[in-house]
């Protein structure tokens, strides 16, 4: 498949700090997956969020613990 296009991603108050603080294994597999989400495509283990609001989802990374991370992906420009 092309890959025609890609998001932005726009981190939200401290999230990117917060991220860095994740083990190396863990912020390599959320930058797959980031990649993923900046094409168009779904992150391999994902779900909605609709309680926190429209078009909000969870990434879901296994390594030992669960570490997770919300996004919004239904802005054109940006995640």
């Amino acid at each position: 498949m092309e890959r025609s296009f890609s998001k932005a991603v726009d981190w939200i108050a401290d999230s990117r700090d917060v991220v860095r603080e994740f083990p190396r294994d863990v912020r390599v597999a959320i930058g797959v997956e980031q990649d993923n989400i900046q094409q168009g495509l779904s992150p391999s283990s994902w779900k909605p969020m609709k309680t926190i609001g429209l078009g909000v989802n969870e990434l879901r990374i296994k390594h030992g613990d669960q570490y997770r991370v919300l996004y919004v992906a239904k802005y054109e420009e940006a995640i």
